[in-house]
């Protein structure tokens, strides 16, 4: 029997008819499903349940209709043939039925198989996660035209960041991250702009996103994860609904939703902060952080935060910082010390308080490693970034390892007038260069930006830096030409301030007649602030002209580490040995529990200054261990140690946190 026998014999016993009866229905059956699992409450995979249904009911289908109809249907001719002819004829129908059935089942399985593989296989091994996978992790649109409602968005995405990275499922790279690169890149953060920056830029694995809307009073929230590109949607969650008044439940069970998804089994439960923080703290903590350069209005704000919400961590932690930052050691240590007696604290926290405790310690090596799980949830992040690069500079003396930092985040073309914390870089990394002696590659980087930094106080530490690497390289024409161009613009007592500081750099590289001229341009100025002209006096060797403002100073402010080490020394070289230990032992009356090794880097300075080298490295190495930082004028960079840093002996100080 040939194909074409075949296919007339299959429309005479009416085979496709039939079939198409149960290809319509099942196309029909599909569409109702795929618009009425939802308002039913059926899981969302119910469609894809009915179409593997369908696909195995279709061979087990044709193969009743053979047993039922098909094989008793008889074929209709003018004239009757013999019964053998009529056998043959039935043979080879039946031969070639069972061939297409089989074909047919064949196509049934292969399809089943390729649904489930894509549809479960596959997503089971998604929570199968590396620590080295990146996580977008977006802020969520608002689909309900009220703009008051903007907040839920970035409320829903941080509290997802917050159980990714208790949990380890990878890095996370934020939305801040994301509208920081596009701001700083000179775009505006649209949906194509975010998608390039993700797949070009920041290249993560996965990028978690949503939208929510209104449906009368109800809130809907959706979420889903797709590739960088946005091409891919690799997972679906079921929406999440609940009264727009609780939103904070719909994102809770978001959280706990996405979690479970990432890691399918966890070794340690969540144990901090088991639903979000009160939406209204929330609301304050993310004014305060507007405010961060106004310590005032930034503290008030986190103080009201707290208020709101005596459970959120966040705030608590950075008033913490804030209280150190200010030099309230005292303050700082007793509101770490009240976040500490919780108990139920995650990994993350722990580590984020450890840092505290280690500052407030002065335990420089435990400050570097608790801030490193930190910087290594998000290494992208400018704050965190900026942060690391300082903390292995200043507290650790490490400035072999900052370019490695600096080069996460690439800063070409990017626009820094008001930007703090890419200012910081920059300094980091030029003082980094110096420390290096690689002068020229600070040159390099500073010079294209200092004109354009907007903060006056970032803008003059990149200005010091320069000058220390055009000193060091000896390109003196650009630093007058640049000192002569910043006398246009600065007041008597900043350009005092710059004169002895360079004054300080010339005498570091042993150029005493040039580092006068400097200090000289001082103390011919007449400049009203008194501690500015003692200090040309002094690093000019007039002992007795420094003295004697000296004196001043220390009836005025009795407690000035500076004043008394500077007094004692001028009392010293002057003749006057016993007086100068009478003061310098005044600094024992300073001692603290938070001083941080300042005073005996006082009694150090004393010492080196007194040509009495075992005393002063005796004390530089006390000073270190309480807790000093390495800093420009610090240590290596003091030109009080000009002689003894040539040592071997100082290089235990440099590296004394290694």
């Amino acid at each position: 029997m040939s194909i074409k026998d075949f296919l007339k014999e299959c429309q005479n016993r009416n085979v496709f008819k039939l079939l198409s009866i149960y290809i319509v229905s099942s196309w029909v059956i599909l569409q109702v499903m795929s618009i009425i699992w939802q308002p039913l409450g059926l899981p969302e995979k119910s469609v894809t349940f009915l179409i593997i249904l369908l696909l195995i009911g279709f061979p087990l289908y044709i193969y009743v209709l053979w047993k039922t109809r098909i094989r008793f249907a008889k074929t209709k001719t003018e004239n009757e043939e013999t019964i053998e002819t009529n056998i043959k004829t039935e043979i080879n129908f039946k031969t070639k039925y069972f061939t297409a059935f089989g074909i047919i089942g064949l196509f049934s399985i292969l399809s089943v198989f390729f649904i489930v593989n894509n549809n479960f296989l596959q997503k089971l091994k998604l929570p199968n996660l590396v620590e080295s996978d990146k996580i977008a992790v977006l802020n969520f649109d608002n689909n309900t035209g009220d703009q008051s409602l903007d907040l839920i968005g970035k409320m829903t995405a941080d509290w997802l960041i917050h159980g990714i990275t208790e949990n380890r499922a990878g890095e996370v790279i934020t939305s801040e991250v994301v509208n920081s690169y596009s701001h700083l890149l000179g775009a505006q953060a649209s949906q194509n702009k975010k998608t390039t920056i993700l797949s070009q830029f920041l290249k993560p694995n996965k990028v978690i996103s949503g939208e929510f809307f209104l449906r009368d009073s109800t809130l809907v929230l959706q979420c889903s994860i797709k590739n960088s590109t946005g091409s891919e949607t690799q997972f679906a969650f079921t929406p999440i609904e609940c009264d727009v008044e609780d939103s904070l439940i719909c994102i809770e069970n978001l959280r706990q939703e996405v979690v479970g998804f990432l890691i399918n089994k966890l070794e340690n439960p969540y144990t901090l902060e088991e639903t979000p923080p009160n939406f209204k703290a929330y609301e304050k903590f993310q004014d305060a952080k507007n405010y961060y350069d106004n310590p005032e209005r930034y503290l008030a704000l986190l103080n009201e935060s707290i208020a709101i919400d005596s459970n959120y961590f966040e705030p608590k932690v950075l008033r913490v910082q804030h209280y150190y930052n200010e030099g309230e050691y005292r303050i700082s240590d007793s509101l770490n010390k009240r976040i500490s007696s919780n108990k139920l604290l995650s990994k993350r926290h722990q580590h984020l308080l450890n840092f505290c405790n280690a500052l407030i310690a002065g335990k420089n090596d435990k400050v570097v490693r608790n801030f490193k799980y930190e910087y290594d949830i998000s290494p992208k992040h400018l704050e965190s970034n900026s942060t690391g690069m300082t903390l292995f500079l200043q507290f650790l003396n490490q400035p072999e390892k900052i370019e490695e930092i600096y080069d996460v985040i690439p800063m070409q073309e990017w626009i820094i007038e008001n930007c703090v914390h890419c200012g910081y870089r920059y300094y980091v990394m030029g003082l980094a260069y110096n420390e290096l002696n690689d002068y020229q590659n600070t040159i390099d980087l500073l010079v294209p930006v200092i004109d354009v930094m907007v903060n006056e106080s970032i803008n003059r530490d990149l200005i010091r830096t320069l000058i220390t690497a055009y000193i060091n390289s000896n390109q003196i024409e650009k630093l007058e030409n640049l000192v002569t161009k910043l006398e246009l613009t600065e007041d008597l007592t900043t350009m005092n301030d710059l004169n002895l500081f360079i004054g300080g750099e010339f005498l570091k590289t042993n150029k005493q007649a040039t580092a006068t001229t400097y200090f000289n341009n001082v103390i011919a100025s007449e400049d009203d602030f008194q501690v500015n002209i003692a200090e040309a006096y002094y690093y000019n060797s007039d002992y007795d002209n420094a003295k004697k403002i000296y004196e001043s100073l220390y009836k005025a402010s009795p407690n000035s580490i500076n004043t008394i080490t500077k007094l004692a020394i001028c009392y010293s070289k002057n003749g006057d040995s016993k007086k100068g230990e009478t003061i310098i032992k005044k600094l024992d009356n300073l001692r603290t529990e938070y001083e941080y090794g300042k005073i005996d880097y006082g009694y150090a300075q004393y010492y080196a200054a007194l040509d009495d080298n075992e005393n002063a490295m005796s004390f530089l190495l006390k000073s270190i261990a309480k807790g000093n930082i390495y800093t420009p004028t610090t240590f290596q960079n003091d030109v009080h140690f000009n002689i003894i840093k040539e040592l071997p002996e100082f290089n235990n100080i440099l590296t004394f946190w290694h």
